[in-house]
């Protein structure tokens, strides 16, 4: 929830300045505001005008501490003075946060809607830093139509789903059953009130000396509770749940709650009778989270076996766990949906739309939620088509939400700092017990993510179409880059594609002639041709003629004639060698690109893989 305290303005004069500012902002088509030549023609979002708010909370309360109570007296030194006390702290080699470009643009917009204003406004003809660009007085790069955002590494991106679908699938179910049972009023004990005495707490112990069972260990806030109250981190009693002991001695309180040790029970009397015993109990039997114990087996990640799905955990250590869950959520709805983080945090609690089935095994999962990007305040519903694990990621995140709330995840989303937190946990001692992959320390946002998403469809065939529905751009072009322009963002991106697609074909087609080596035979509408075509190929790894004639490679490439087919060179690493049969024609090649027919006795070679290439490998 965003909220505009007009009251943190210090100085009444300008609150209405500023309602006067932001509502310019928000109706850019009013009557008042399109006859500004310097103002803003698209509508900003509400996001937009809230960051906008508190900087100019702050530039306006900045003057009024400097003592100026009119805009009339602002001068190039107070917004340089400004500006560089916003940059504090920030090194020289450190790129200018978005935050800085924000404070520039603030004190320019309120130049250029001075006429607007019916409080104050700027000295005619002042405009802070005259015509520079807010950019350049902040320092910051402009957009140059490229887009700059990398997609994440396949390194990256197979452990991260791998660690995300386990968690959905595998701990979401059985963390969300034990919170239930967690959240459930513990009992009190049957007969009348019985106050806690030190009778109650020996009896408790001496029943866990008896069954060996471990004390419950107190919840982590309370021991930090018990540390700010003159508690030792080395007392071995600091971690006992002195809640759960009295319970199970039978002390019963008179309001029904259960008892609860006051601040000073460290120096309790009873604490000092219970000490000697309680010690040599925990010495023998220890102490432990209640949650968790006998926890159910499941398979590991990797599949070297089997292990609980939880050791023993408090309530606070579960909460941790369903917050990890929630940021797995998050990432694979992101991952593989494409949703920005603004349509992200507008997904409502009935997201999820009825599956729709157009046959045997196919169905169609959506999901419904706004698009705010150029869709003018307050955005516009819209749906996305998603893969059957985004749409149980949604499930478990509905069972995730907040209390009372209307959506999915909360307003302010950090993705970042998420992903970190859940990178800890993946690649800390919980994790590779549980056999999750190792998660390298790249930086993962949701545009990123979307990045990923918008390579991989559009090197698909129809690709591009696909992915400018599914990330609801405004236009093709914007897929294929942004503006298009010959050759800028656009030819940039179409070469990547292009890049992708070749090495996509060459992968396919090294592995139809493995498989056609090994044995297996492929099969569909162009199955004979497919065949036709790889009876055509030579080995490409050093098998010798049987005159053992051409051992050595050429490096040429040339074609050779009829006539010299005893000559002929030896493939080099990951080529393949068309040698047509006798009294065949030209046969056709199977990837894409059109290339010249090879003439009838002539030998074709395609031409060599990238270093590195997964073909090159040995079968």
């Amino acid at each position: 929830m965003l909220i505009w305290n007009f009251d943190e303005i210090r100085n009444p004069r300008w609150r209405v300045l500023a309602k006067e500012y932001l509502t310019a902002l928000c109706a850019p088509g009013h009557e008042r505001v399109r006859v500004l030549a310097a103002a803003h023609r698209v509508p900003r979002t509400v996001r937009t005008c809230h960051d906008r708010f508190q900087q100019l909370t702050r530039w306006l309360n900045c003057l009024t501490t400097q003592g100026v109570t009119s805009l009339a007296e602002v001068t190039q030194h107070h917004c340089t003075v400004h500006l560089q006390h916003r940059c504090a702290g920030r090194t020289g080699d450190e790129p200018a946060r978005p935050a800085q470009l924000t404070v520039v643009q603030v004190l320019q917009e309120l130049a250029d809607y001075g006429e607007l204003f019916t409080t104050d406004h700027y000295p005619s003809g002042f405009r802070p830093w005259d015509r520079q660009l807010a950019h350049v007085v902040a320092g910051v790069s402009k957009n140059s139509g490229e887009n700059k955002t990398p997609p994440a590494r396949a390194e990256v991106m197979a452990p991260l789903l791998t660690a995300t679908l386990f968690l959905i699938h595998t701990l979401a179910p059985r963390a969300l059953a034990q919170a239930k049972i967690c959240d459930a009023p513990r009992p009190q004990p049957p007969g009348p009130v019985r106050t806690a005495t030190t009778a109650h707490f020996e009896q408790a112990v001496r029943a866990h000396l008896v069954s060996g069972e471990p004390f419950e260990q107190d919840e982590d806030r309370s021991v930090r509770h018990k540390l700010t109250h003159g508690w030792d981190r080395a007392d071995p009693l600091l971690k006992v749940n002195f809640a759960a002991l009295a319970l199970e001695g039978g002390v019963r309180t008179r309001s029904g709650h259960p008892f609860r040790p006051g601040p000073g029970f460290l120096r309790d009397p009873r604490t000092a009778a219970v000490r000697p015993l309680l010690e040599q109990a925990i010495a023998e039997v220890g102490v432990q989270p209640r949650w968790g114990r006998g926890a159910e087996l499941i398979d590991r990640a990797d599949g070297a076996g089997a292990v609980a799905w939880t050791l023993p955990i408090t309530q606070d250590g579960l909460a941790r766990l369903l917050s990890h869950v929630r940021t797995a959520c998050i990432l694979t709805i992101a991952a593989l949906s494409g949703m920005r983080t603004s349509e992200l945090i507008e997904l409502p609690l009935d997201c999820q739309l009825a599956p729709c089935s157009y046959g045997p095994n196919r169905v169609r999962h959506r999901l419904k939620s706004k698009v705010i990007k150029h869709r003018g305040p307050g955005g516009s519903w819209d749906e996305w088509v998603v893969v059957p694990e985004a749409y149980e990621a949604v499930g478990i995140a509905r069972e995730l939400a907040d209390p009372g709330a209307a959506h999915l995840f909360p307003a302010h989303l950090d993705l970042c700092r998420r992903y970190r937190e859940l990178r800890e946990w993946v690649n800390g001692g919980e994790g590779q017990r549980l056999g999750l992959p190792h998660l390298p320390d790249d930086v993962l946002t949701a545009r990123i993510l979307r990045r990923t998403l918008a390579v991989e469809l559009a090197h698909r065939p129809g690709g591009l179409f696909a992915a400018k529905l599914q990330l609801k751009h405004l236009s093709v072009t914007t897929t294929e880059g942004y503006a298009n322009r010959p050759g800028g963002a656009q030819a940039l991106f179409l070469a990547e594609v292009g890049k992708e697609e070749e090495s996509r074909n060459q992968t396919l087609t090294l592995r139809a002639f493995r498989d056609y080596q090994a044995g297996r035979r492929p099969s569909g509408p162009g199955a004979r041709d497919l065949l036709a075509f790889l009876r055509q190929c030579r080995a490409p790894a050093g098998r010798a003629g049987r005159d053992g004639s051409h051992g050595q490679a050429q490096r040429s490439g040339t074609a050779q004639p009829a006539g010299q087919m005893g000559r002929r060179p030896a493939p080099g690493a990951g080529e393949l060698l068309l040698v047509p049969r006798p009294g065949q024609g030209p046969v056709s090649h199977p990837r894409p690109q059109r290339r010249a027919r090879p003439a009838a006795g002539r030998d074709v070679r395609l031409g060599p893989l990238p270093a590195g290439h997964p073909s090159l490998l040995p079968p």
